[in-house]
């Protein structure tokens, strides 16, 4: 995720785009809870996994290693610099988006259990 945006925005004439779509803090806050959620929902249906406290559990740590590996690398190529609070506050950010993921699973799976019993 990084590489492209880090690229996208040293092109001059693509980088006012970039700006505008990713400057702010809301839409980056915005950006990271869908690229998060979405990793859950492609890592819950690519090991086709129920959604046990267990399964639920290895989910948020694979958001938690994710995240923490992308702000090590953003720190490391961008920003020279030890971590901060705003590296937490991403990680954070990132457990949201880790949640709302499951939440969208487990409204998916509730709704067609609901109506295979013909609730």
């Amino acid at each position: 995720m990084v590489f492209p945006v880090a690229l996208f925005r040293r092109i001059p004439q693509i980088r006012p785009i970039m700006d505008t779509l990713i400057g702010t803090e809301v839409m980056h806050w915005i950006a990271h809870s869908v690229l998060f959620a979405g990793l859950v929902i492609l890592l819950a249906y690519a090991f086709k996994l129920p959604l046990t406290l267990k399964n639920v559990a290895l989910l948020l740590f694979a958001v938690l290693i994710v995240g923490a590996a992308q702000e090590a690398f953003q720190l490391i190529a961008t920003k020279h610099r030890p971590p901060g609070f705003p590296e937490l506050f991403d990680l954070g950010v990132d457990m949201i988006g880790g949640l709302i993921g499951i939440g969208l699973l487990y409204l998916k799976r509730s709704t067609r259990q609901r109506i295979r019993v013909g609730y």
